[in-house]
C-alpha cells in the first residue's frame, strides 16, 4: 500500500509536482502513513517549499527593482514601467509558452525517477535521463529557430511593438537551458536531491539579482535579459553536473546538438523558399501568414526527425 504526497517546484516556474510514492501501513478503515514516512515527506518538501518561497521573493523583488534601476539608467517612470511591461507581459509570454511541454514532462519524470530509484533500476534511470536531455535540447533548438525567425513579426502582429519582437529574439537563446533546467531538476528531485536543487536555484537567482542591481543602471534593460540567460545557463550547468555524479548519462553531441541544428537550418530554408513563392500568389492577413509559417517550420523540423528516426 502507499500514500501520495503532493510536492513541488521545478526550474524557474511553479508547477504542481506529481505525487511521491511512499509505503505505509495498511490498517482497517484506511491507509495511514507512519511517523517515519511523515518525516521523510517533510524532509523532501522543505527544500521545495523554500525554493518556491525564493522564487516568489525574486518575482516581487524584480517587479520593484527593475523599473527603479531603469530610472537610474535614465528613463522616466512611464518609460521604465512600459519597458518592464513589454518584457514581462509580451516577450516572456511567448518565450514561456512552449515550456508547457517540459513542464508536462517534468510532472511524469519525478514519480518515474522516484520509483526507479526505490526499485534500484539504475539502467532505467540512466536511459530516462539521457533521453530527457536529448529531447529537451531538440525542443529548445527548435524554438530558438522559431523565435529568431518570427520574433519580430510576433511582436508587431500581436503587440504592435518592435521592442517586444527584439526581446523575443534575444530571449530565444534561453529555450534549451530553460527546458533542460526544468526536466533535469525534476529528475534530481525524483532522485531525492531536493537540497541540491534548492541550492542551485538560490545561486542562479542570486546571479540574476546581481545583473539587475549592477547592470541595469549602466546598460539598461539588456542587463535584465543577459541576467536571465546567464542564470538559466548556470542553473542548467549545476543540474547537469550533479546529475552526472549520480547517473551515467549517454550523451552524443552529434545527435543532440549538431543534427537538430542542421534540421533547423534545413527547415528554415525550406520554409523561406515555399513562403516567398506562396506570398506572391496569395494575399492573407499577417497573423495568418505568421501562424502558417510557425506551423510549417515546426512540421518540417519534426518531419526530418521522423524520416531519420532509425538513425537517431
Amino acid at each position: 500500500c502507499f500514500t501520495s504526497h503532493s510536492l513541488g517546484v521545478f526550474g524557474t516556474k511553479s508547477i504542481p509536482l506529481s505525487s511521491v510514492k511512499l509505503s505505509s501501513k495498511c490498517m482497517v478503515g484506511g491507509i495511514f502513513p507512519s511517523s517515519m514516512e511523515r518525516r521523510v515527506a517533510a524532509i523532501l518538501a522543505a527544500p521545495l517549499l523554500a525554493n518556491r518561497l525564493c522564487l516568489s521573493i525574486l518575482q516581487s523583488t524584480e517587479a520593484i527593482m527593475i523599473p527603479n534601476c531603469l530610472q537610474l539608467f535614465g528613463l522616466n517612470d512611464a518609460e521604465a514601467l512600459s519597458m518592464y511591461g513589454t518584457l514581462t507581459g509580451m516577450a516572456l509570454s511567448f518565450i514561456l509558452f512552449p515550456s508547457t511541454i517540459s513542464n508536462s514532462l517534468s510532472v511524469m519524470l519525478l514519480p518515474a525517477m522516484a520509483e526507479a530509484k526505490s526499485a534500484k533500476k539504475q539502467d532505467s534511470i540512466n536511459y530516462t535521463a539521457s533521453k530527457t536531455i536529448s529531447f529537451s535540447l531538440a525542443t529548445g533548438i527548435l524554438f530558438i529557430g522559431v523565435f529568431l525567425e518570427f520574433g519580430k513579426d510576433l511582436g508587431r502582429v500581436f503587440f504592435h511593438s518592435d521592442l517586444a519582437g527584439t526581446f523575443i529574439q534575444i530571449l530565444s537563446w534561453i529555450c534549451p537551458f530553460l527546458y533542460l533546467s526544468t526536466t533535469v531538476g525534476s529528475i534530481l528531485n525524483g532522485l531525492g536531491k531536493t537540497n541540491l536543487t534548492f541550492f542551485h536555484h538560490l545561486i542562479s537567482l542570486s546571479l540574476r539579482i546581481f545583473f539587475i542591481v549592477f547592470g541595469t543602471p549602466k546598460i539598461g534593460i539588456l542587463a535584465c535579459l543577459w541576467g536571465m540567460l546567464a542564470s538559466e545557463l548556470l542553473l542548467t550547468f549545476l543540474h547537469i553536473h550533479t546529475l552526472r555524479k549520480h547517473t551515467q548519462i549517454s550523451f552524443s553531441a552529434l545527435k543532440s546538438l549538431l543534427i537538430p541544428s542542421l534540421f533547423l537550418i534545413l527547415s528554415t530554408m525550406l520554409y523561406r523558399e515555399i513562403f516567398s513563392f506562396a506570398k506572391q500568389l496569395l494575399s492573407l492577413p499577417p497573423a495568418l501568414w505568421l501562424t502558417l509559417g510557425c506551423a510549417s517550420l515546426c512540421l518540417s523540423y519534426l518531419s526530418l526527425f521522423w524520416i531519420f528516426r532509425k538513425k537517431l
